[in-house]
């Protein structure tokens, strides 16, 4: 139960540091195949590569592309370990993206005018839309925030994530795809540390992601429908072959030089419309910044990292340096551990997808509309408190018993105690009396008792009192009328007990008659027989004084 404290109690994590580990799932959904990598983040963003798989999308005739990748993803999520998050990543060909600067720091008051500040730049209405941003620069002394909004329609959301709820995965975060790279590109030190301008270039079968970044922040991105099936296709028809005889070649031997001259100016015949494209986004990138830094570097990925001699060509075609990003880099982060021994360059993007890096870990474009309740969460939410009442409850219980206990001890050492101070106080050695208070104190008012009584027996007053008593019998009683013959005669506090004969009844007559007379006694009982006890109760006020 302790486990599910942190659903409800804790939060994941405080600035940059993780109170409890997560384990990270990101794919990377390609034309063939679907590229999956495990990691888990935890304390100060630090990371390990635990596994990393792919597999195949099944080219199935009579089947549609969405049930083929759904049929993939249920066949790579059984190779993964499990994972609490899963992280998508949505394509830049579907992505608008606008540079904006806002007079706010706060990401939430950002979003609070962000629908404003884009609704007038979109191709369709702002109910169709769904944005966020990352911030790439701010400026805390004018209290301003540069952001870079990404907007898709809520369709192609949705049609991107349907293979994703066909396989009864359920999307943590959807980010976009040159977001996710830029977060992995800042984290190496040799490209953070660039001060002129640097290309980005995502090279994907179908389309291709163009990016300029000045100074280490990410200004402009662009996305062109052309990529490597285009190449595919301009070489297939040079050489009039079968495009996947072409693209096989293409993969093969990239722009490597080949005993076959043929097709090395084909190649590079067939690759001349796309590097246009890639030459027109960079020239129209230095019209709409002001301040535009010179490019020192051109850096590869996606796709395009798997054909040989690429930078070659570009090398060739413009006047800075190329180079494939070099996932090696990743690796000598010393936050970074790697346990995936085949850990590649086919792994380089559903890495970046999963890592949460400071530019891009709070963009999810399934904040609002996409936003769906994790049922196992909600389950463990409500176990959770269910347990925590349990705890509460159980913990009152124990806390009742505890002093209960607590005070019963106190109570029989109070008694022991009791009983230890009458015992020696009156002496009392009976160990049957001594087994209870109760018992202990009836004997120890037995003995005050006996001692009053011992005590009121030679007191003054009571010697007073019993002179007065007397005298007032042998004045009320005459004796001699009466013939008494006293035998015994016994005066308490409350009673006077008179046992003796007389000669005859008239004379018992006699003698209750002048008892009576007296005012010292309340009540005399009345004798039968000539031989005789009688009992006088002494008044109340007379025993008082």
């Amino acid at each position: 139960m302790l486990k599910y404290l942190k659903y409800i109690l804790v939060p994941d994590k405080i600035n940059n540091y993780f109170i409890f580990s997560q384990k990270r799932l990101g794919f990377d959904i390609t034309k063939k195949q679907i590229n999956t990598c495990q990691i888990k983040v935890f304390s100060k963003r630090n990371v390990v590569i635990e596994k990393c798989e792919q597999e195949f999308i099944e080219a199935t005739n009579g089947t549609d592309a969405q049930t083929r990748i759904a049929t993939a993803l249920k066949n790579v999520i059984l190779k993964q370990n499990k994972f609490d998050i899963s992280v998508l990543a949505l394509p830049s060909s579907l992505v608008i993206f606008k540079e904006i600067t806002l007079p706010f720091l706060e990401p939430e008051q950002i979003r609070s005018v962000l629908d404003f500040e884009i609704e007038a730049a979109l191709p369709f209405t702002i109910d169709e839309a769904v944005s966020d941003f990352i911030i790439t620069k701010q400026d805390k002394k004018s209290k301003q925030s540069t952001i870079l909004v990404a907007i898709a329609r809520k369709t192609d959301i949705q049609e991107f994530i349907g293979p994703f709820k066909t396989a009864e995965i359920n999307p943590t975060i959807l980010t976009v795809d040159i977001f996710a790279i830029y977060g992995i590109y800042k984290e190496v030190p040799a490209y953070a540390k660039l001060e002129n301008g640097v290309i980005l270039i995502d090279l994907e079968f179908y389309y291709t992601t163009i990016s300029y970044i000045q100074n280490g922040q990410l200004k402009l991105i662009r996305s062109v429908a052309q990529g490597i099936s285009n190449i595919t296709k301009n070489l297939a028809n040079i050489l009039n072959i079968d495009p996947s005889k072409a693209l096989e070649y293409i993969l093969r031997f990239g722009f490597e030089n080949s005993d076959d001259q043929k097709y090395n100016d084909s190649i590079k015949q067939a690759f001349s419309e796309f590097s246009g494209k890639v030459q027109f986004t960079i020239e129209s990138f230095k019209t709409q910044i002001e301040n535009f830094t010179p490019i020192e570097k051109m850096v590869i990925v996606g796709s395009g990292l798997q054909i040989k001699k690429l930078c070659s060509i570009f090398n060739e075609k413009f006047n800075f340096n190329c180079e494939f990003f070099n996932y090696n880099l990743i690796l000598q982060n010393p936050n970074f551990k790697n346990k995936e021994k085949n850990f590649g360059f086919n792994n380089l993007k559903s890495f970046a997808i999963a890592y949460p890096s400071p530019v891009n870990e709070d963009f999810n474009l399934l904040r609002k509309d996409f936003a769906t309740t994790d049922s196992s969460l909600l389950n463990k939410q409500i176990i959770t408190a269910l347990s925590l009442v349990f705890l509460i409850l159980f913990s009152l219980l124990i806390y009742s018993q505890s002093q209960i206990s607590k005070f019963q001890r106190a109570v029989n050492n109070s008694k022991k105690e009791v009983i230890s101070k009458l015992k020696d106080s009156f002496d009392i050695t009976d160990p049957s009396t001594l087994k209870s208070l109760s018992s202990v104190i009836s004997a120890a008012n037995n003995k005050v008792n006996e001692e009053e009584s011992i005590w009121f027996a030679f007191s003054d007053q009571t010697r007073f009192s019993f002179l007065k008593y007397l005298q007032e019998l042998s004045t009320r009683i005459d004796r001699q009328a009466v013939g008494l013959d006293l035998k015994k005669l016994i005066i308490t506090k409350e009673l006077i007990t008179i046992d003796g004969e007389v000669k005859d009844f008239k004379a018992l007559e006699t003698l209750e008659n002048e008892l009576n007379e007296s005012k010292l006694f309340s009540h005399v009982s009345v004798p039968q027989e000539t031989t005789f006890t009688i009992k006088i109760t002494i008044k109340s006020s007379e025993v008082e004084q």
